[in-house]
């Protein structure tokens, strides 16, 4: 009762239908392209993504099924930029992918270059990422405290001799780079 009290209203997120998806294809890809600054080059570029993208969720219903919410259909105008519209066909496939990109391939798109010799892999990420999912998981946890995510992610980076971080550094490094940590509000 206590959300009628401060005045929210319940809503639910319904799936999107095929052409809410490609109006959402559509509108990604004008802001990611900055739709007011195209010159014919790009404007072909983002016309041939755009195509290939709604093709491939026509024909492949798996993929169509993730498309049915916005997380994962920007994920997939993501995915679907950032491989020159070349997705898997599959479903953990593209989560794989999806995955290498949210957790090694954005350095590389933004321009950072890492000097440190000791920078986790891609698998190192993957193992600590895993851990906490797995704690979540069994915890039946959408979300923790920053406290208890670094509390788990310590308890995973001290069985792994090549990375040189501790919990925190850890938590502080994958909440910055990979976007699969997130910390909407403080704490």
């Amino acid at each position: 009762d206590w959300v009628d009290e401060f005045g929210f209203v319940a809503s639910h997120l319904q799936a999107m239908a095929m052409h809410d998806i490609e109006r959402f294809i559509e509108h990604w890809h004008d802001a990611a392209f900055g739709v007011n600054a195209l010159d014919g080059s790009v404007s072909s570029d983002k016309n041939r993504l755009v195509g290939k993208l709604k093709n491939v969720l026509r024909e492949n219903r798996s993929i169509r099924n993730l498309a049915t919410s916005p997380l994962l259909c920007a994920m997939l105008c993501a995915l679907s930029r950032d491989r020159h519209a070349q997705l898997p066909q599959d479903r953990m496939s593209l989560y794989n992918v999806a995955l290498e990109m949210l957790l090694d391939r954005r350095d590389v798109a933004r321009e950072i270059v890492s000097t440190a010799d000791d920078k986790p892999t891609f698998e190192e990420k993957t193992v600590i990422m895993q851990w906490f999912a797995y704690w979540l998981l069994v915890n039946g946890y959408s979300d923790a405290s920053v406290e208890d995510a670094i509390q788990r992610i310590d308890e995973k980076v001290v069985s792994m001799p090549r990375v040189h971080m501790d919990g925190e550094e850890m938590y502080r490094f994958l909440l910055v780079r990979s976007g699969l940590i997130r910390e909407p509000i403080v704490g």
